[in-house]
């Protein structure tokens, strides 16, 4: 199973796409143009052109592109849609191009994206985005259920060995074993707490507000900002 099939059938399944999407009409309305920074297969530049918005999507999976390009094909989209293969570090776009700009799905909370490396995503979203752009960020929030707060102890402790070990992890990183094709693989991200989320955007200068998904444990939320 490729990339974008593996993808499609376990992993986009995890995400709240009603919820993102209803966010994401709620702060949309006065957007025309959109740059999705880790597009993947195609989870919301398809709803977002089908809706009229000029979108440009951006993923460094090649196969993850390819996979979008058909399914925009198969809707009649591609001409509202333009998809690039790059590195979200450094966009290959002018400045002040997009109205706004998502990335969601815990992009920035993915394996290899650590704290230099999200603020050089956000600092290349910032610079194509145009004056007053809108940005919607999606991420896993560290504590989604009760027992989290039991075992954050554990976890510090067990981060910070690893850490002495050599490395490269963050306090809020996380290995899980998740069951894909009938095997377990290790999957590590970084759940964020919404302080330490908001304090990421405004060091960028940045003005936010946070919508949850829930109102107390909640596993996702999404960070709404602007200039």
């Amino acid at each position: 199973m490729n990339a974008a099939l593996l993808y499609d059938e376990q992993f986009a399944k995890v995400f709240p796409f009603d919820w993102e999407m209803k966010v994401l009409a709620k702060h949309i309305a006065s957007v025309k143009s959109f740059l999705d920074v880790g597009c993947g297969t195609g989870r919301h530049i398809i709803p977002l052109a089908e809706r009229g918005l000029q979108v440009l999507g951006v993923d460094n999976n090649k196969q993850f592109v390819e996979a979008a390009i058909k399914k925009l094909k198969s809707k009649g989209l591609v001409a509202k849609v333009d998809l690039v293969v790059a590195d979200a570090r450094f966009l290959p776009f002018k400045r002040a191009l997009f109205d706004g700009a998502i990335c969601m799905g815990n992009v920035l909370g993915d394996v290899d994206v650590h704290k230099a490396e999200r603020i050089a995503i956000l600092r290349e979203m910032i610079r194509t985005a145009k004056s007053k752009a809108i940005f919607t960020i999606g991420l896993v929030h560290r504590y989604w259920q009760p027992t989290d707060l039991l075992i954050w102890l554990y976890r510090y402790l067990a981060t910070s060995m690893q850490k002495l070990l050599g490395k490269s992890l963050e306090y809020g990183d996380y290995t899980e074993a998740i069951q894909l094709n009938h095997r377990k693989v290790k999957l590590t991200f970084h759940a964020f707490t919404t302080r330490e989320a908001k304090q990421l955007i405004l060091s960028q200068g940045l003005q936010c507000m946070v919508e949850k998904r829930a109102k107390f444990f909640y596993d996702w939320f999404i960070l709404v900002a602007t200039h």
